[in-house]
């Protein structure tokens, strides 16, 4: 009879670990049909633009609170309060300095087309054919020099001497100048398996951020993660995760590039931020190069969802039916 329960107990664990690895894959495969997406020309010049500056900076809608939070990437020590008494002066005073700080906090990463690989041969020394089967790399490590500008260079057993490339760059720049949070080989967190579970849990700014750490903004690697990123949050509509936060601006820039701009137009819309919404309209017309006549913000609005091909276009169009009606019924009473 023991040995009946133990079998039984047995079973019923295998059972338990098949059922949550089932689970696991189904979950897992929820973003395995989203593709990674690059700009296909340069952003950049686009991006700093002051008008899609200020158009981003409007749409992050800076929340103080969200801002001074903590966060999972900072020191995990607890730090001693401070309390002090202070006039009314004083404490305006101290708001405006968060806010200036916060703003200084939300500084958004950059955003750049994928760097071109390098192949740049120096010289081909035949003479060195089989000396050894190991790469040799030669790097500079004086002090002050930017790591995109490193002289870092290889010699392949062949006798071809190159630049290299730069998975190379990144190995030996971080071995000699390391970056704190950054490793010398891709986080397995970066791996399909694992980030799949991470945006299943909702991570997007630990993703993100993690990403900054270990990346430049013109690895391919980095746009594969951060695009995948985008598109879960834009599906999942779950732009307040990422809102007053330095990421906020790329992804509605990342949206806006890729003409996918629907579901946080919605999303503006139910939630009555008419001005933000006709910000988006005007972010998406510069970024495109659109002529618009000097239309009003309402008859952007009105351009833009009555043009749209989207499927939710229906939806668009009550929404701002609603956000009309009200405006009427606030005029009125």
């Amino acid at each position: 009879m023991t040995s009946l329960i133990k079998n039984l107990n047995k079973t019923k664990f295998i059972l338990n670990v098949f059922f949550y690895k089932e689970n696991k894959i189904l979950s897992s495969s929820i973003h395995t049909n989203l593709i990674p997406s690059f700009y296909d020309k340069d952003p950049g010049p686009t991006f700093i633009n002051d008008k899609v500056q200020n158009h981003l900076k409007l749409l992050t809608r800076i929340n103080i609170k969200k801002v001074y939070r903590k966060r999972k990437m900072e020191d995990k020590y607890l730090h001693t309060p401070q309390y002090k008494f202070m006039t009314t002066e004083q404490v305006e005073k101290l708001m405006n300095d968060m806010r200036l700080k916060a703003e200084e906090k939300l500084q958004m990463p950059p955003v750049v087309q994928v760097r071109k690989p390098i192949n740049d041969i120096l010289s081909t020394d035949s003479a060195l054919t089989g000396y050894d089967t190991a790469k040799f790399v030669f790097t500079d490590i004086t002090y002050g020099i930017d790591d995109r500008e490193r002289i870092i260079l290889t010699r392949e057993p062949d006798g071809t001497l190159q630049k290299s490339d730069w998975n190379t760059r990144h190995r030996m720049n971080q071995l000699y100048f390391p970056r704190t949070g950054r490793s010398l080989a891709k986080p397995r967190m970066f791996e399909e398996q694992f980030l799949n579970d991470l945006l299943e849990r909702k991570e997007y700014e630990f993703i993100l951020d993690s990403a900054c750490v270990q990346f430049e903004p013109d690895d391919e690697e980095y746009q594969k993660v951060t695009s995948i990123c985008y598109q879960t949050i834009s599906n999942e509509r779950d732009f307040e995760k990422l809102r007053s936060t330095r990421h906020f601006g790329p992804l509605v820039f990342y949206l806006v590039w890729n003409k996918n701009i629907d579901n946080l137009l919605l999303d503006l819309l139910e939630t009555k931020y008419i001005e933000e919404a006709s910000a988006l309209i005007s972010l998406f017309y510069t970024v495109h190069k659109i002529d618009v006549n000097n239309l009003s913000s309402d008859d952007l609005l009105k351009k833009y969802i009555l043009e749209s091909t989207a499927s939710n276009r229906a939806v668009l169009e009550l929404a701002l039916q609603a956000n009309e009606n009200l405006k009427s019924t606030q005029a009125l009473s």
